[in-house]
């Protein structure tokens, strides 16, 4: 049985090269006849992507990926040019081999359930190849292929030992019972155990067992189970209690010794020749060996394969030979050892250390750092290296041996052969983040001890001390907390890579033409921020190809190219990450929009009246929402919006909304970078203290009550030559009966004006005082607080107070909803004094 670390690092291995084959099929595509070095580029990909499924037992994928690769092979030659029926047929092949993966991921190999799909997909691409695959071939690969997934490789080769004493056949059966066999009195689990000459058997379900939900409509009186199993002599004759009947199944293989130990799964006449086939696994094996990606990875696939080679074939040498080959590979650096053992093996001699001398320098592939990344790893970079190009062919590289005459070259890291790429899991990296956190929320505590050390025991040098401390452990902390936060950001293009397949397929789906251009695949944002804005996207691209590009023939007509283009970007703004998805389809029509929630008496016609363009565009992230009248597979459902909506909002991020009737639309996405840590600027009105995220203050500024004026029942000021919108927070916040407590901090200074700006409008929030800003931990409000809209989350201050943040975006929609419709604050701490909004 192969190992399942083993399965999973080949599982990486398979998924980099199904985004490698994935992205040079779309460039074939894109051009008339596909260029030729992406054709040679999807053909490597695919004809590495086989040796691994074979190493990974997976017969039926090999299979289907053999078909695929002779089919761009014979593009290649100039035999044929791709259509889009077999590049549609070789994505599916992929698909296929990606839900693979995900087995292989698990530590297993595909099971039978791949088989019957694969042989489908086989028989379609060797037709479009002109070929036939013969129907009982695919039936015997259905029947033998279950006892090598059933059965450990020491068990196989134990059966295979007996059965060469013995000198007569191993029968493999499967037996599936009458699924009304209970009420004929049978017993199939008694049935098989009295097969004549039994040595084997498994039970399991013929269709998977109901989910929990699902279990009351599961009927236990009909029988969901099928037996598989190996016996001594042809069962049929003997088959207990008489005929099988005509509702059962059974299948029987007659197995020889090579099938037992075929490396493969399925036996086909092919197989027959041994050597044929087992010089061309040797020769995959240097190709293998050939690769950049995952060096001792593949040095150790190699070995694991030669030596199933060497004990199956009963080729001379020893098994101990290839490990020791192996290692010195990867601790040099160099695959002149396992090149020998391949050569020595090709030609016939026993296989130990001595050959390792007869490979010439420039057979000897050398050893690159691994470079492939698995979802719930993050690699760190102890010191930059410069990428290379897989090679095609062995490198001329010097050999490490010590009889060679000329030292190796030492690699970038040291020539050691230890990469400068540091592998962590993720959970580790998160563990890390939350104690930065903690730390963060401790020093937050120093400033209060200080006016603590001053104010109750007036030790102003104790008050002065604790403050320098703070001020050094304050730059300990931030940059403990920004080397995190870079061993955390990853690029946007781990996001973008699944969309240019899905424009693909989707337009072809709706029968329009689409061309995705994405910008900015290099931004680098904190990984839970790239995994969690993936599904937005999604929702968001296929919004515009279902509601914003137009047919052909409508864009023709407009005057437009018949081609849609749809934008993604993806750039930096300060300490945000902001992107775009823009399409220059038919725009959204508001008349629509409005005239869609009415009719879902989603608002009044009063409402209506007074809402401004942005509010009634507001409207496409409201639950429920869809302008399409009728369901369909990709919308109708309004569910896609309001997924974006909540996502961005839980992020504490904005949406932005830009469309021109007849002109096309752009949705802009600005996100935090990272959601670890956020800078608040405390402030107070009403004698409760808020936060306001310091990445929507724009300044800070006191204004004399002259200088307030009324227009139009609005307070407004002028700033630099603009007018500026006030709003008074306590207002807002439905706390004006709130007392203000007077420190006579700032008797004639005016008020004090929070310039914020959210939603692309600037305006003012006229509040009590201005504090100090702090780096805080905000979480997401809970339980009943999370009715309350206006507040973005809660933070832990550092004398143990929770502090409530201001949504700012969500306050100015309040400003302008009438009083007796806004959510009031949350009721104040008993006992008065100032102090915080208190959480329920």
């Amino acid at each position: 049985m192969l190992d399942s670390d083993l399965l999973h690092s080949s599982s990486l291995e398979i998924q980099e090269l199904l985004e490698s084959a994935s992205n040079a099929l779309l460039a074939v595509e894109d051009t008339t006849a596909g260029e030729q070095p992406d054709v040679d580029e999807l053909f490597r990909a695919l004809h590495t992507m086989k040796g691994l499924l074979g190493w990974c037992e997976a017969p039926a994928l090999v299979q289907a990926t053999h078909a695929a690769e002779d089919l761009v092979d014979a593009c290649r030659a100039g035999e044929l040019v791709l259509t889009t029926p077999m590049i549609d047929l070789i994505f599916e092949t992929l698909d296929e081999v990606s839900r693979g993966a995900e087995v292989l991921l698990t530590g297993a190999a595909p099971g039978e359930e791949f088989t019957p799909r694969c042989a489908d997909l086989t028989k379609r691409l060797r037709a479009q190849l002109g070929e036939e695959v013969p129907e009982v071939a695919a039936a015997a690969a259905e029947v033998t292929v279950w006892w090598f997934e059933l059965l450990d490789e020491e068990r196989r080769e134990a059966f295979a030992d007996e059965q060469e004493e013995r000198g007569e056949p191993l029968w493999a059966g499967r037996y599936v019972p009458a699924a009304e066999c209970f009420f004929s009195g049978e017993d199939p689990v008694a049935t098989v155990r009295a097969v004549p000459g039994l040595c084997w058997f498994a039970v399991s379900p013929r269709s998977p067992w109901p989910d929990q939900e699902e279990v009351g409509a599961f009927d236990p009186y009909t029988c969901n189970l099928q037996f598989h199993f190996l016996t001594w002599g042809d069962p049929r004759d003997a088959w207990p209690g008489g005929p099988v009947s005509a509702e059962a199944t059974l299948e029987l293989h007659a197995l020889t010794r090579d099938e037992l130990l075929c490396t493969s799964g399925a036996w086909t006449e092919e197989t027959v020749d041994r050597d044929v086939h087992m010089r061309r696994l040797l020769e995959a094996q240097l190709v293998v060996l050939s690769h950049a990606e995952s060096w001792p990875g593949r040095v150790a696939s190699v070995a694991v394969t030669l030596k199933r080679i060497l004990h199956n074939a009963d080729l001379p040498g020893r098994p101990e030979a290839i490990d020791e080959a192996a290692t010195d590979a990867i601790e040099a650096g160099d695959g002149a050892p396992m090149v020998a053992v391949i050569r020595a093996m090709l030609n016939g001699r026993p296989v130990g250390l001595d050959e390792a001398s007869d490979v010439a320098p420039d057979e000897a592939p050398h050893a690159p750092p691994p470079t492939e990344e698995a979802p719930s790893v993050i690699p760190i970079t102890a010191a930059p290296s410069a990428a290379s190009e897989p090679p095609q062919k062995l490198a001329p590289v010097p050999s490490a041996s010590p009889r060679g005459s000329k030292a190796a070259p030492r690699s970038p890291s040291g020539g050691n052969g230890h990469s400068p790429v540091l592998k962590v899991e993720q959970a580790r990296i998160d563990q890390l983040m939350d104690i930065v956190g903690e730390l963060v929320v401790a020093k937050n505590s120093l400033p209060y001890l200080a006016e603590r050390a001053e104010g109750e025991f007036q030790s102003r040098k104790m008050a002065r001390e604790i403050k320098a401390q703070h001020a050094i452990i304050n730059r300990i902390a931030e940059d403990l907390q920004n080397a995190v936060m870079r061993v955390r950001m990853v690029p946007m293009s781990n996001a973008f890579g699944r969309f240019p397949r899905m424009v693909r397929d989707i337009a072809h789906r709706l029968g329009k033409q689409a061309r995705l251009v994405m910008q900015g695949e290099d931004t680098e944002a904190d990984k839970n921020i790239v995994e969690g804005i993936t599904d937005p996207l999604v929702h968001l691209i296929r919004n515009s190809l279902d509601h914003g590009l137009e047919t052909p023939e409508v864009r023709l007509a407009a005057g437009k190219p018949a081609e849609g283009r749809i934008l993604l970007k993806a750039t930096h703004i300060d300490d945000q990450v902001v992107l775009e998805i823009s399409d220059d389809g038919a725009g959204i029509d508001l008349e629509v929009v409005a005239r869609k929630a009415l009719a879902k008496e989603m608002i009044t016609e009063a409402e209506l009246q007074s809402m401004s363009e942005a509010q009634v565009m507001r409207l496409l992230f409201a639950p429920g929402f869809s302008t399409n009248s009728e369901v369909s597979e990709l919308s109708g459902r309004g569910v896609g919006m309001d997924v974006v909506n909540t996502m961005v909002m839980r992020a504490s991020g904005e949406l932005e909304v830009d469309s021109v009737k007849g002109e096309g639309t752009t949705i802009r996405i600005t996100l935090p970078l990272s959601m670890a840590v956020t800078q608040v600027l405390l402030i107070e009105t009403a004698n409760e203290t808020f936060g306001v995220p310091l990445s929507v203050v724009r300044e800070t500024v006191r204004v004399p009550p002259d200088e307030i004026h009324v227009i139009k029942h609005q307070e407004a000021m002028i700033l630099r030559d603009r007018l500026l919108p006030l709003y008074r927070l306590r207002k807002v916040l439905g706390m004006e009966e709130c007392a203000v407590e007077d420190d006579g901090a700032h008797p004639n200074a005016g008020e004090a004006v929070l310039v914020v700006e959210a939603g692309g409008q600037t305006f003012g929030l006229i509040v009590d005082r201005f504090h100090a800003g702090l780096d805080l931990i905000v979480k997401p409000m809970q339980g009943v607080m999370s009715s309350y809209p206006l507040y973005s989350g809660t933070a832990l201050l550092g004398d143990g107070r929770v502090l409530l943040v201001l949504n700012i975006k969500e306050l100015l929609h309040a400003c302008h909803v009438p009083q007796d419709r806004r959510h009031p604050a949350p009721s104040r701490r008993a006992g008065g004094g100032r102090g915080l909004a208190s959480v329920a």
